[in-house]
């Protein structure tokens, strides 16, 4: 019988982080994350959870951990969109399943800048660390290009479901003439998930439409 326990001690913990170093040791295709990094979902202060809730179980068999799951609900984009969704994510397991149905929900996370201005390093690393742009609102040509990417997506039928500032970047200005001006902001393109194999082909696809509508905008 398999038992599932939500992640909540220091071992647990550890046993979430190292399953898929095990489970995948040896395999060609895989390819792991920053471990340093995944640490870091653990800590309260995590960026997740300025907007978000997250939750972390194990499945254990006989006593020994066989797979891993993540949920992750995103407040204040439900809020925003009127919804109650939910994302889940990290999810591993061993090769004793009959059978799964796999569908893949993908993000894009990209950075937009003026071309003709250079970002202040020293504003851009302060920004970041204090995460002070997540979730502001876009401005100027930068919001018009985001929107008309969200458009064009709708219309190819990939249904996307937001986009929003992440946590890096510099709040740009608008000048007299409406023109944007020292920009770099991080931005984030989420669609509805899919296939894996769709998933895959539509990240493609948007990555060219994101380059080309955010050119049209002078970005």
């Amino acid at each position: 019988m398999v038992e599932i326990k939500e992640v909540k001690t220091r071992k647990q913990r550890k046993e979430f982080l190292n399953f898929p170093l095990k489970l995948y040791k040896g395999c060609e295709y895989f390819v792991p994350p920053l471990y340093m990094d995944e640490k870091k979902i653990f800590n309260k202060d995590y960026v997740y959870y300025d907007q978000s809730e997250a939750v972390y179980y194990n499945a254990y068999k006989d006593g020994k951990i066989v797979g891993r799951i993540s949920g992750i609900i995103q407040r204040a984009a439900n809020e925003k969109n009127n919804e109650k969704r939910v994302r889940f994510t990290r999810f591993d397991s061993i090769n004793d399943i009959e059978r799964i149905n796999i569908t893949a929900a993908t993000e894009l996370e990209f950075w937009v800048s003026t071309p003709e201005d250079k970002a202040d390093l020293d504003k851009l690393y302060v920004s970041q660390s204090l995460k002070e742009q997540y979730w502001k609102k876009t401005q100027g040509s930068i919001r018009s290009a985001l929107e008309k990417t969200l458009i064009i997506l709708q219309e190819l039928g990939v249904e996307p479901e937001m986009g929003h500032k992440e946590v890096g970047g510099i709040a740009s200005s608008i000048s007299i003439d409406g023109k944007t001006n020292h920009a770099m902001e991080q931005l984030e393109v989420d669609w509805k998930y899919s296939t894996s194999i769709q998933a895959s082909d539509n990240e493609i696809i948007i990555r060219d439409i994101v380059e080309e509508t955010f050119k049209s905008y002078g970005l």
